[in-house]
């Protein structure tokens, strides 16, 4: 779809702004009001940059997340839309990523995310794919999209 195509790039190009030194990831949250907010990986503009080095240069994906002060792509547009006071329910998140982590999974499901995106079907682990898989069963929608 040509919708799926735009937010796509839009999730691509927010990766570019992430300020974290392991992944540079992005999102973009639709909203059902046609609202659209960004997301990439780094810590909140009020802490500045990332360690350098970073802690989790050698961490596998996913692991040693206590010593990251950074917020995950999937997360910052749902706190952003919370701040504004603006409803989650019914949106899509497009995630230039494979499918998020288990705890971005469960912050997505609570925020009332309908439908996630993904460029390619990777997990985490396997609570992450459990979690996916339960959540399309009681009807949440998931879908990998191609991109240019």
């Amino acid at each position: 779809m040509e919708d799926d195509a735009y937010y796509m790039r839009l999730a691509r190009k927010a990766a570019d702004c992430a300020t974290c030194r392991k992944k540079q990831l992005g999102t973009v949250l639709v909203l059902r009001n046609g609202s659209t907010f960004i997301g990439y990986n780094g810590p909140p503009s009020y802490l500045g940059e990332c360690s350098n080095p970073c802690p989790r240069t050698e961490s596998h994906s996913g692991t040693d997340l206590h010593l990251c002060p950074a917020i995950h792509a999937e997360r910052l547009p749902i706190l952003m839309s919370a701040r504004l006071g603006l409803c989650t329910t019914g949106s899509t998140l497009y995630s230039y990523m494979g499918v998020p982590c288990k705890d971005c999974l469960l912050e997505l499901v609570a925020a009332g995310v309908s439908e996630i995106i993904c460029i390619r079907e990777t997990y985490y682990d396997e609570l992450s794919k459990k979690i996916l898989k339960a959540w399309i069963s009681k009807g949440g929608k998931f879908r990998v999209v191609e991109v240019d």
